[in-house]
C-alpha cells in the first residue's frame, strides 16, 4: 500500500525529467527496508541516516530549506520548508507517496531562545510549525499507512526524537519547550493507544548535543554536550532491537557520549 493522495489541488508538484528518471531508481530501491527521516540532513538526523544507509536501508531524508531534490542508490534527499506548509508537498512527492516505509523518524526541529516577550509572532509561528504542527501532518499519514501494513513479516517502527526540554522546564526556552512538551505528550499518548504488536512506537529524549542547532548562539557552551554520532548509534541499536510496543529512553549529558 502507498501513501494516499490528500487531494491533487494540495499536492501538485512539477517534476523534471531527471526526477522522473530518478523515480525509476526509487521504485527498485524500495524493495529494501525503507526509512523516512524528517530532519535527516544535519546533526542527529544525519547520523541516523548514515547508520541506516550503512545497514542497507533505503533512506529518504528531508531538510528544512527551499524545495530541492537529490537521489542516489542509497536513497533520496528532499528539502521542503516545513514552516511554509511544505509537508503538503512532501506527502504528494512521488518518492514519498510510492514508498511503503518500514520506519519513520521525526527528528526535525529548530531552537529559539530568549525572554518570551522578545519573540516576534513570526518567530513563534515558525518554531511551532517546524517543531510540531507540520511534522504532525506527515506523522498522521505515515501512521495510517504503517498501521494498515504492519504484520509479523513487515514490522513497522514510528519514532519521535524530542528533547530533555520536553520534560524539564528551562528559562528563556518557553516556545521551544512548549513544542517539545507537545511531542512528548503526543508520543506517550500514541504509545498508550497503540495495540499493534507489529507497529513499534518510541520516544527519545536527548540532552544537549554538539549540532548546528546552536550555530547562531556562540554564547552557548557545547563542550560538555553529547556527540550526535554516539547518541545516534545508541538509538539505532534500540530501534533495531525493540520488542515492546512502546519504548522511551532519555540521553542526558554523559561523558561516555561526548
Amino acid at each position: 500500500m502507498v501513501l494516499r493522495s490528500m487531494g491533487s489541488e494540495l499536492y501538485k508538484i512539477t517534476r523534471t525529467r531527471t526526477q522522473e528518471k530518478s523515480q525509476q531508481d526509487v521504485q527498485h530501491e524500495t524493495r529494501k527496508k525503507s526509512v523516512l527521516i524528517l530532519g535527516g540532513t544535519s546533526g542527529l538526523g544525519k547520523e541516523l541516516a548514515a547508520l541506516h544507509e550503512e545497514a542497507g536501508w533505503y533512506t529518504i531524508k528531508t531538510g528544512r530549506i527551499e524545495k530541492s531534490y537529490s537521489y542516489d542508490k542509497k536513497g533520496a534527499t528532499i528539502h521542503y520548508d516545513l514552516s511554509r506548509e511544505g509537508y503538503k508537498d512532501l506527502l504528494g512527492d512521488p518518492t514519498v507517496r510510492n514508498t511503503n516505509f518500514d520506519r519513520f523518524i521525526w527528528v526535525a526541529g529548530m531552537w529559539l531562545q530568549g525572554p518570551f516577550a522578545s519573540y516576534s509572532s513570526t518567530e513563534v509561528q515558525k518554531v511551532v510549525e517546524v517543531n510540531f504542527t507540520a511534522p504532525l501532518g506527515i506523522a498522521l499519514k505515515l501512521w495510517e499507512v504503517m498501521a494498515d501494513n504492519a504484520d509479523p513479516e513487515n514490522q513497522k517502527s514510528f519514532s519521535v526524537i524530542s528533547s530533555s526540554s520536553g520534560i524539564t522546564p528551562r528559562a528563556e526556552e518557553s516556545v521551544y519547550a512548549a513544542t517539545k512538551h507537545a511531542q512528548v505528550g503526543f508520543t506517550r499518548s500514541l504509545g498508550l493507544e497503540n495495540q499493534n504488536d507489529n507497529l513499534k512506537v518510541s520516544l527519545f529524549l536527548p540532552g544537549g548535543m554538539k549540532t548546528r542547532l546552536y550555530r547562531n548562539h556562540p554564547e552557548v557552551d557545547t563542550s560538555q554536550f553529547n556527540d550526535p554520532a554516539k547518541v545516534a548509534a545508541k538509538m539505532f541499536e534500540l530501534l533495531n532491537n525493540q520488542e515492546e510496543r512502546y519504548l522511551e529512553k532519555a540521553f542526558p549529558r554523559d561523558p561516555s557520549l561526548r
